[in-house]
Parts: C-alpha cells; sequence; structure tokens
C-alpha cells in the first residue's frame, strides 16, 4: 500500500495510536490539537484503508455518552512497520489483542500523560519524559 494518500496530521495520529496502544477520539483531538470532528473525519479514511479500527466504548454500569476507543489492527501494523514508523519490536496491541490487555488502564495512563505535557507547557521548568 502507497502513503501517497497520508498525510502529515495522519501521520502523527498513527504514530500516536501506536505508541499509546488505544487512544479516545478525544485524546487523539488533544494530542493533535485538532478538534474531534476532524479526528474523526480521518479516522474513517484509515479504517477505510484497513489500518485502524474504532469500536464504542460504554462506561460501566451504562453510565454517561459511550466513546470510541481506536487502535492499529493487524494490517495497521505491517504497514506502519513497511513504512519505517514502527520497528518490528514495538509491542502494539492489534484488534485481535486489544481484549488483552486492561483497556481502561491504559486509557487512564494516557489522559496522565496528557495532563503531564500540559502542565509542562504551562511551567517550562517542569518537564516531563514522553
Amino acid at each position: 500500500m502507497t502513503t501517497s494518500w497520508l498525510t502529515n496530521g495522519d501521520s502523527k495520529l498513527l504514530e500516536w495510536i501506536a505508541g499509546h496502544k488505544v487512544l479516545t477520539v478525544k485524546q487523539l483531538s488533544v494530542f493533535s490539537l485538532r478538534s474531534d470532528q476532524v479526528v474523526r473525519r480521518r479516522l474513517r479514511v484509515l479504517e477505510k484503508k484497513g489500518i485502524v479500527e474504532t469500536r464504542e466504548r460504554g462506561y460501566g454500569k451504562n453510565r454517561g455518552r459511550p466513546e470510541n476507543i481506536v487502535f492499529l489492527t493487524e494490517e495497521g501494523k505491517i504497514f506502519l512497520r513497511d513504512n519505517g514508523f514502527i520497528s518490528d519490536h514495538d509491542a502494539c496491541p492489534v484488534g485481535s489483542t486489544i481484549e488483552g490487555f486492561s483497556v481502561n488502564h491504559e486509557l487512564l495512563v494516557n489522559w496522565f500523560r496528557i495532563h503531564l505535557l500540559q502542565i509542562e507547557k504551562s511551567i517550562p521548568m517542569f518537564s516531563a519524559p514522553n
């Protein structure tokens, strides 16, 4: 699969997804500094290409509005590896193994990372490793 259709923004979205295992649309919009709508539009393109998959995730006891979580497909992992985005040794869970780890834990860790990055922007003396 060629990468001529892939925008710089798409590349960054894929790097974030690969690096964080699973993300919500809201988390991707915070990382990319784009609106949720723009992120959803780009994800639809990536999903049509078979690179990412989105699943609806509800909250416990059916409270709150469900949100979409985004992760790589097996084809997406191969695409990223073949195009130099990730190495063979990068541990990226894919659709078939997404249930094998704690999604809630990963999403919470991602929010923690996002807040650390926001603190770093607000207080330049503080720096957080990526």
